[in-house]
């Protein structure tokens, strides 16, 4: 992803130089819990006029955190993904790019949280639900999984012939995994499935 870097400083970004997430109070523990969305409004607007925010801003500023993450800095990626969700709580690309940093990190109940918070921003996003899946794998709750993988089948379903990342053969294949207990193989593929763009 490209970001226009004439005027964009990522420097700014930085924990402890624009935004001090202690003094805000959204550290982890923000996001595992409560109403997420109602938080997220209520802190979006001293986020916009402190960083002059555009939709510019919110590209570069996702960008800067993409690159963290597919470098495997998740920690960081994830603080950056963190303004992004109160930038623009509507969004659901920073849900998936945070839930994305926190299950890398294996804290499975906090990305499930933030990906049900996503939910409610774009209930059609098939992503979304994969993802919860593939949590509810990593902490052995098979049924959980298997319905989390189906609902995700429900919503592609209707784009399964146009869809070019095949996101419902993704899910119908996890959902029949997890039906017959094959955790092993639905585990291995985990890595690849993670996605947050």
């Amino acid at each position: 992803m490209e970001r226009d870097t004439r005027n964009f400083n990522p420097k700014l970004y930085e924990r402890g130089v624009l935004m001090d997430l202690n003094g805000l109070g959204v550290e982890d523990d923000f996001f595992a819990g409560g109403d997420l969305i109602k938080k997220l409004l209520v802190m979006q607007e001293v986020m916009r006029k402190k960083i002059n925010y555009t939709k510019d801003t919110y590209e570069n500023i996702y960008a800067y955190g993409y690159n963290f993450f597919t470098a495997g800095q998740f920690d960081k990626a994830k603080d950056i993904f963190k303004i992004l969700m109160i930038l623009d709580p509507q969004n659901v690309k920073a849900f998936i790019a945070l839930g994305g940093c926190f299950q890398k990190l294996e804290n499975f109940e906090t990305a499930m949280n933030i990906y049900r918070a996503g939910i409610f921003i774009d209930p059609e996003n098939p992503v979304l639900s994969m993802n919860i899946g593939l949590c509810h794998m990593n902490l052995e709750e098979l049924p959980a999984a298997e319905q989390s993988f189906l609902a995700a089948c429900l919503i592609s379903h209707k784009n399964r012939e146009s869809d070019p990342k095949t996101q419902y053969f993704v899910a119908e294949k996890l959902w029949k995994m997890t039906r017959s207990k094959q955790k092993k193989q639905a585990i291995s593929i985990e890595q690849s499935l993670i996605q947050v763009d």
